[in-house]
């Protein structure tokens, strides 16, 4: 009987390492959209979601909306996965998270990635297109501070600020009335290497 003694002690040792895995989280993924977060209607967007290789699947959840959208990987290390959206309608607009499932555990939630879809105007521009201008100008050193400008001729309520390619959702704004124009002021301080970028 006393060569069983040490199998057994080996067999609880490999029990406890496996629960030891299943009980881990894995980090959560990185969620972008292509070619931007603010679309116009009618057009089309792919939001990617990212996590380490070897991912078994992925899902796409938009705030208010129970049932997920899930998909597999796509690209070696089989560690990403896209989510199209055709001919793109102002409902579709909203907050998305992604998950991905390895190991024996979906993973955290990425950070929220803000869809706006714009209207289009006659010409396909922007509907009240607004300008957007950097002072004291667009190349800061890190340390210093900037402030992003946004501005419309049209009467408006709010500015959104959106930098391209960034998961937060974009900076909210209530806009003030000067002269002729309406406007917001986004100010970044301290800029750092995040802060550089498309807006």
């Amino acid at each position: 009987m006393t060569p069983t003694l040490p199998a057994l002690l080996c067999l609880g040792l490999s029990v406890g390492l496996r629960t030891q895995v299943q009980a881990e989280t894995p980090p959560k993924p990185t969620i972008w959209a292509e070619p931007g977060s603010v679309v116009t209607c009618g057009s089309s967007v792919t939001i990617w979601c990212q996590g380490p290789p070897n991912a078994k699947s992925f899902s796409l959840n938009k705030e208010g909306i129970s049932a997920p959208w899930n998909t597999q990987p796509l690209l070696k290390p089989w560690d990403k996965a896209n989510f199209s959206i055709l001919n793109i309608e102002e409902q579709q607009a909203g907050r998305y998270r992604c998950s991905h499932f390895i190991g024996f555990n979906w993973s955290e939630p990425s950070d929220p990635l803000e869809l706006l879809v714009a209207e289009e105007g006659p010409a396909g521009l922007l509907r009240d297109r607004p300008s957007l201008s950097a002072r004291p100008g667009p190349s800061v050193a890190p340390g210093e501070n900037v402030t992003l400008l946004c501005q419309s001729g049209n009467r408006t309520d709010t500015f959104l600020l959106s930098q391209e390619g960034a998961a937060h959702r974009p900076l909210r704004l209530r806009a003030q009335h000067q002269g002729r124009r309406f406007q917001a002021e986004f100010s970044l301080s301290p800029v750092s290497s995040a802060h550089g970028g498309t807006y």
